[in-house]
């Protein structure tokens, strides 16, 4: 089994950060694609690397270099042209590394060789027995549609996950987006879903107003794809969510908001209720040519 031979935190880090880099997150999922570098007879780095469908011209990547190396500067080097020459392999024109801030040397570094900061994202967290709220009147109205009653309604099902594809391309200028079904899409809206949250708002007409797609995940609740069509309807449907689940999902003990630095509604949501802060995700990309 080669995950006998993969280094782990302690490997590198005797006390193991509080945020997990993503190398070891990344060697877990992909084993086979793991290098490790030990010019000295002991494991000195190593990189992984990883693919992803939704995201075709790019090749993704985590590296470390054990702070008490020699010459860090030339691993540095040798994983940087290993992972260019994976990407001219794939025929990929961009690579892309992500972690916790602030960014381990390594990564640091790579600054330095071109690469830009492209995204910043977290995961504020609130905790459901500290939220209270008297949830809007409509609660008990048919303006609201659970989870499980949006798919079942294909054309309102549809019009929700178009705007979430199309928002989700939008967002992901610098990593572009390939060709995916709709049908696709909503199989990946779908994973992992609670269905008897409300998720959705209508208006009075019976239109959509707003939606938010929220996930189990552990012992906490994930408010993921969201969006408004009629302004401030976002805030009234999160309002009446967090008082369902505080009031219904006995597994979640608190809810995480998943917040993109340029997601002004996320921003919005955050501002507004009082989540707690967490650490920065950051993503580092460089555009390649061919060799």
């Amino acid at each position: 089994m080669i995950y006998s031979h993969l280094p782990n935190k302690t490997t590198f880090i005797p006390t193991p950060p509080h945020n997990e880099h993503e190398i070891f997150r990344a060697m877990r999922l992909y084993p086979d694609n793991a290098k490790i570098y030990h010019p000295h007879r002991r494991i000195d780095a190593t990189s992984v690397f990883w693919l992803n469908k939704l995201h075709p011209t790019a090749l993704n990547f985590a590296a470390f270099v054990d702070p008490k190396a020699d010459d860090q500067l030339g691993l540095s080097n040798r994983i940087l042209a290993d992972i260019h020459r994976l990407a001219w392999k794939f025929n990929v024109d961009r690579i892309i590394t992500r972690d916790y801030a602030p960014q381990h040397p390594f990564n640091k570094w790579l600054v330095a060789q071109g690469f830009r900061l492209t995204e910043k994202m977290t995961e504020p967290f609130l905790s459901l027995s500290a939220f209270k709220t008297n949830p809007p009147s409509i609660l008990t109205t048919n303006r609201l549609v659970t989870a499980s009653q949006l798919l079942a309604q294909q054309k309102l099902w549809q019009q929700v996950a178009q705007i979430s594809l199309t928002h989700y391309r939008q967002g992901h200028p610098n990593n572009l987006v390939g060709e995916i079904t709709l049908a696709d899409w909503q199989a990946l809206l779908r994973n992992q879903l609670i269905e008897q949250v409300p998720t959705v708002l209508l208006d009075d007409q019976g239109k959509l107003a707003s939606y938010c797609l929220t996930y189990r995940s552990s012992k906490r609740a994930i408010l993921g794809e969201f969006a408004e069509v009629q302004s401030g309807a976002l805030l009234t449907l999160i309002h009446i969510q967090l008082a369902w689940l505080a009031t219904h999902e006995s597994e979640a003990k608190s809810v995480a908001l998943r917040l993109k630095s340029a997601n002004q509604l996320g921003l919005q949501l955050y501002h507004h209720f009082d989540f707690d802060n967490s650490p920065v995700y950051e993503t580092y990309m460089q555009l390649i040519h061919p060799s």
